[in-house]
């Protein structure tokens, strides 16, 4: 695990998951506790892409896998926050959309 320091810089695949620079396409969310600790991270042991914590669980993520917080909530889109510019993976994950393509779920396009 190489996370270079930043606390929101993906443990497993290195992509920045809230950038904070164009383009901002952020991948920062919070699951329930149970699906986090099937990641296998511990509570404080950094962040991992959407595409990074699947593949840890073996399984796609689903609306109730995600908590009721703001950086959850589709319907906050305050440009303030660079969480709020979620990539197309986390919102079809938010939101029970069907999977996406499989050139849209690479980390390194996340």
């Amino acid at each position: 695990m190489t996370n270079r320091g930043r606390d929101t810089v993906c443990v497993d695949c290195e992509v920045e998951t809230m950038p904070t620079e164009w383009p901002r396409r952020a991948e920062f969310y919070i699951v329930t506790d149970e699906v986090w600790a099937a990641s296998g991270i511990t509570p404080t042991g950094g962040c991992l892409c959407v595409g990074c914590l699947e593949a840890r669980i073996g399984r796609q993520l689903t609306p109730a896998d995600f908590t009721d917080v703001p950086v959850n909530d589709l319907n906050v889109t305050d440009d303030r926050y660079a969480w709020s510019f979620r990539t197309p993976r986390l919102i079809a994950r938010l939101s029970g959309q069907l999977a996406l393509p499989l050139d849209e779920i690479d980390c390194g396009t996340a």
